[in-house]
């Protein structure tokens, strides 16, 4: 343990101790602690170094925001479900039976859409309707991929039930809605549909109910990854070369995810530490081969200022209330142990 001049510095030579936890409190509502030098070491920063940045401002503290790797997939969840339907409750929704929609662009142009949902999404909304959240809309701005497409939604997900929608409808579905659920896929995918239009409309009219507190953003991976103020983090399928990211963010490449944290942060959910090939191998060619240490180290070097922050399957970020807080849906003492490159609030 060393002292350096930005904040506490640790050094973990071998991958025994990557298993550690470090807790670490602060007086700010969050730290965070992130992996940045060679591959067999670690060095970690305060989340405060991101709130920092000019640019940023602080949150309506009425926004409720539930970021996880995997939804409710390990410990069936431990509080998270109880987390979720406390802040659905804060919404103002009265009714039996409350309104999720989902946002589904993350899978654009996938053969195996359907099997993944059944697969991934089914348990998720049934664990929902134990809660409450009975109805699921889902919603895609452009399903196939094809410029122009029309939106879609579909009143009946699990019975694969759709119908063309404008954007009066979409707008209608969202302003039903105290959830806005958006799963796993690829992110870069999902931030092109939500940049342009109809989707920028759409996203619009969502972002503005999610500021007013009328509607919780629900996230696991892809949707966890643009929730941030920077997405490059990922090389997952369309994310493996600068070409295929040109693609969908631009040239040049515009790196900014939706923002929906105070602070430059970058989301890295299924986090799994170690097998970095170093920057000496890395390029903008081959990030597909990019551990997520290497996606960590990439953005220290290439995004002064923004802090990655790693959450492992069955741990979430919560934003609620104008503070940050890391939660656990497994024991601390679980083999699935919060890698020691996050810290969690207060």
């Amino acid at each position: 343990l060393a002292q350096g001049p930005g904040g506490c510095r640790y050094r973990l030579a071998e991958k025994a101790m990557v298993e550690r936890i470090l807790w670490i409190i602060v007086a700010t509502s969050l730290a965070v602690l992130f992996l940045s030098s060679g591959p067999s070491s670690l060095e970690f920063r305060p989340l405060q170094d991101a709130k920092q940045q000019p640019r940023q401002q602080a949150k309506e503290t009425h926004v409720k925001l539930l970021l996880t790797s995997d939804f409710f997939d390990i410990n069936d969840g431990g509080d998270l479900p109880e987390l979720l339907k406390s802040m659905v409750s804060e919404t103002g929704w009265v009714g039996p039976g409350a309104t999720a929609v989902w946002l589904r662009d993350g899978r654009m142009g996938w053969s195996d859409t359907y099997a993944r949902f059944l697969e991934i999404d089914v348990p998720g909304i049934n664990r929902l309707k134990d809660l409450g959240i009975t109805r699921h809309v889902g919603l895609w701005i452009n399903r196939d991929g094809t410029p122009g497409s029309q939106m879609i939604l579909e009143d009946d997900m699990v019975g694969n039930v759709s119908r063309v929608a404008d954007l009066p409808e979409v707008k209608q579905a969202i302003d039903e809605a105290v959830l806005l659920v958006v799963p796993g896929g690829e992110p870069y995918k999902l931030l092109k549909n939500l940049r342009l239009a109809p989707g920028s409309e759409v996203w619009a009219h969502a972002q503005a109910r999610i500021n007013r507190g009328e509607l919780v953003y629900f996230a696991r991976s892809a949707g966890t990854i643009i929730a941030g103020s920077n997405v490059d983090i990922t090389g997952f399928r369309s994310a493996s070369t600068i070409e295929e990211t040109r693609y969908y963010l631009g040239d040049p490449v515009n790196w900014t995810g939706l923002n929906l944290l105070p602070g430059d942060i970058a989301l890295r959910p299924h986090y799994t530490p170690g097998g970095m090939i170093g920057a000496n191998l890395r390029n903008a060619h081959n990030r597909g081969n990019w551990s997520h240490d290497d996606f960590i180290q990439h953005v220290h070097a290439h995004h002064p200022g923004v802090v990655p922050v790693p959450i492992l399957d069955g741990d979430y970020l919560v934003y609620h209330g104008g503070r940050m807080h890391l939660g656990h849906s497994h024991p601390l003492n679980s083999h699935a142990q919060l890698a020691s490159g996050f810290v969690a609030s207060i």
